[in-house]
């Protein structure tokens, strides 16, 4: 051996071939890329404006709309993609319902989102988030409910989705959450514990709040938020969760070129 050279194992096998290691799979991370929401009153159309959506990303689609009188909905993108509506929660005491929408591998890089409305309506609100890391297909969904919860009264996560059970580890679950009946920024509700923040909208319309989570075990999870004025406030809730994307094993490992640069030392 030369001196100062340092001793290594030969990563070679039987007949001097050379032996191939696949390292563990890893996997694809959920990451939350972007998010946006706009208001509005009167109106037929409403279209909130965003960066480009990277290629094959879940876009989530929330809308608030007066009830006063039946309403329908629908969402598209500049690209011509339609969303897919998964849940409608209505308060019938203040006449104020939400909407969600969603599109999994969603193409073309739209960046401008627009729910349209079959009449005029009176205080409309859009909110949008997009995420990577989902399942690649229009509809990677693993379950959805939505509640509304009238006067839950004060606390951390008084208020609640219903809970729905997810069958596959690592999960996107998302929630919503709007005060129906109040317009006062302080009435925004909070994120629920082990939640984090999305999206936060008060103003012209109602108030409300998004958050998420990577659900790491599969079972029984639901969205909550929290308020100081649920003795008088009532909300509309909803979860949706989403598949994560298939764990991806990397490439077969050489160990050759790996240890080359060391025996040539």
């Amino acid at each position: 051996m030369h001196a100062g050279r340092t001793q290594y194992p030969v990563p070679f096998g039987p007949f001097d071939s050379p032996v191939y290691v696949r390292p563990s799979p890893l996997p694809l991370s959920i990451q939350r890329i972007q998010g946006g929401v706009i208001d509005g009153a009167s109106v037929t159309t409403l279209a909130v404006t965003g960066r480009a959506v990277q290629p094959g990303s879940l876009v989530i689609v929330f809308v608030s709309a007066d009830t006063t009188s039946a309403v329908t909905v629908t969402v598209a993108d500049d690209k011509g993609n339609s969303y897919i509506q998964s849940d409608f929660v209505n308060d019938p005491g203040a006449l104020q319902g939400g909407f969600v929408f969603f599109l999994g591998n969603v193409q073309g890089g739209p960046s401008i989102f627009t729910a349209t409305f079959g009449a005029s309506n009176f205080s409309v609100e859009l909110l949008f988030e997009e995420f990577t890391g989902i399942a690649a297909t229009r509809d990677p969904r693993d379950g959805h409910i939505g509640a509304d919860v009238v006067t839950p009264g004060n606390g951390a996560n008084t208020i609640s989705s219903g809970s729905i059970t997810t069958t596959q580890d690592g999960d996107l679950v998302w929630g919503v959450c709007e005060c129906v009946n109040s317009i006062i920024s302080t009435h925004v509700p909070s994120v629920g514990t082990g939640f984090v923040l999305g999206q936060v909208s008060s103003g012209l319309t109602v108030d409300k709040t998004s958050e998420w989570q990577i659900q790491s075990a599969q079972g029984a999870i639901a969205a909550t938020f929290g308020t100081s004025f649920g003795t008088t406030d009532s909300y509309t809730a909803h979860v949706i969760a989403f598949k994560s994307s298939a764990i991806v094993a990397p490439p077969l490992a050489d160990p050759w070129h790996q240890w080359s640069p060391l025996l040539a030392q």
